[in-house]
């Protein structure tokens, strides 16, 4: 019975071993397919990774070539480019459920914004994530709890209705801290993205000011739009852009009327329609305050 059960363990060990060796020769590969599923998720555009190097030991993980394909009828392929990242992580949560990230670092980070008549393509965007958001659950995978996330040299291209060549702005360095703050248990990748696409827009934005006309007004109400819809902690990130809190006030005051002005209708609601109005609307009361305290 002695050398049964010893047998047993042993096999247990083997095969605990080997999973270890397997996940150790694929980490990289598994980390690649991960970011690039979450950011395709996300935004609903394809996201990709030209490399990915994870060293478990150092507790450091670098990624390059990260891109984010912009929509069709754009001039530009790519909506977002990234030269270089890496993240600072706690090497034993890798084999957790929760990896813990103590800081994000972006260099080289680009934006091609462009303006077509009556839309635009970041406005598309949030739209289209706004639509898909409606009709799924909560975006599943591995959660990331991070501290710090930081972009420095970040560029924008933007090229505004009519004109021939494009606004280039330079934001030097850009840092936003407490990122999964009020998530206990973090957030998945799927979720960090859609934080950080309005706070970067906003960022952008902010620094081309009355440059952009039309379009930074339109692209302002738009990423606190999109904040607010998501909740307070795309919220908490876009109010670290310095002049985005009246535009994060009013969006929010414009989902309460929208809110209030749906309850109010719903004595006039079927059974059916109540409890679709209700789903729809439910927690949308208790996240205003959160937002102006």
């Amino acid at each position: 019975m002695r050398k049964i059960i010893l047998r047993i363990v042993a096999g247990v060990v083997i095969v605990v071993v080997l999973a270890l060796v397997v996940v150790w020769l694929m980490i990289d590969s598994i980390a690649k397919a991960g970011i690039e599923y979450g950011g395709s998720y996300a935004l609903g555009t394809e996201t990709q990774v030209a490399e990915v190097d994870v060293k478990l030991l150092a507790g450091n993980v670098t990624l390059d070539g990260l891109s984010i394909e912009n929509l069709e009828g754009y001039t530009d392929a790519k909506i977002v480019e990234a030269k270089h990242g890496a993240l600072d992580v706690n090497s034993r949560s890798l084999f957790t459920s929760t990896v813990v990230v103590d800081s994000i670092a972006f260099d080289g980070l680009v934006l091609h914004i462009e303006e077509k008549e009556n839309t635009n393509n970041v406005s598309e965007i949030i739209k289209n994530v706004t639509d898909k958001m409606k009709d799924e659950g909560e975006p599943s995978g591995r959660k990331l709890q991070i501290k710090v996330i930081r972009f420095t040299d970040l560029t924008a291209h933007v090229r505004l209705r009519g004109s021939a060549e494009p606004i280039t702005l330079k934001v030097a360095e850009i840092e936003f801290k407490d990122i999964t703050g009020g998530d206990a248990k973090g957030v998945v990748t799927a979720e960090l993205m859609r934080r950080l696409f309005p706070a970067l827009i906003a960022a952008v934005v902010k620094q081309g000011g009355r440059n952009l006309g039309a379009l930074g007004n339109r692209l302002t109400e738009d990423a606190a739009g999109f904040a607010v819809g998501l909740g307070e902690g795309a919220v908490g990130m876009v109010k670290q852009v310095p002049g985005m809190d009246g535009a994060l006030d009013k969006a929010a005051e414009t989902l309460k009327k929208l809110t209030e002005k749906g309850l109010d209708a719903v004595n006039d609601l079927t059974d059916g329609a109540k409890k679709t109005l209700d789903d729809a609307t439910k927690g949308i009361p208790d996240l205003i305050p959160k937002i102006n305290p």
